[in-house]
């Protein structure tokens, strides 16, 4: 069974200089992550959880940022990976399809797939993205 934690991203205001405490700021020091304790088994979930810390499940935008997602992935040694705010938006088009939309809107158009991802498990809708520890690749998974 995986473990799924979330990575939360919190935009600073154009007036802010540092991160809040306990966050790590990104490559580019315009947003700021957090991976907090809990455990989030849903994407759904992930936003309520998210929404408690101040911020929205990470949308990553470089491969920058992967990377930081990937390291503190890696440095959570109770998690296997991290939900990211991605989603496929429209299914009908198959599972390689639709995934323009993140929880704080439009997706960048940075991604780090995994070979053969995103696909649709045996036949299962898998339209929920996260980055796995380590390695910085991205799976699809159910929402």
């Amino acid at each position: 069974m995986r473990t799924v934690r979330v990575i939360v991203t919190t935009i600073l205001p154009a007036a802010a200089t540092a991160c809040p405490t306990g966050w790590t700021p990104s490559p580019a020091g315009t947003t700021c992550f957090l991976v907090p304790p809990e455990r989030s088994t849903s994407l759904f979930h992930c936003v309520d959880l998210c929404e408690e810390h101040g911020g929205t499940p990470a949308c990553i935008g470089s491969a920058e940022e992967n990377a930081m997602a990937a390291e503190l992935a890696a440095g959570n040694t109770t998690a296997d990976g991290l939900w990211l705010g991605l989603y496929q938006n429209e299914t009908g088009l198959g599972p390689a399809k639709g995934w323009d939309r993140c929880v704080e809107g439009d997706a960048p158009s940075f991604t780090n797939w995994h070979e053969g991802q995103p696909d649709d498990y045996h036949g299962y809708q898998q339209d929920c993205a996260w980055v796995e520890a380590g390695t910085g690749r991205w799976r699809a998974l159910a929402c």
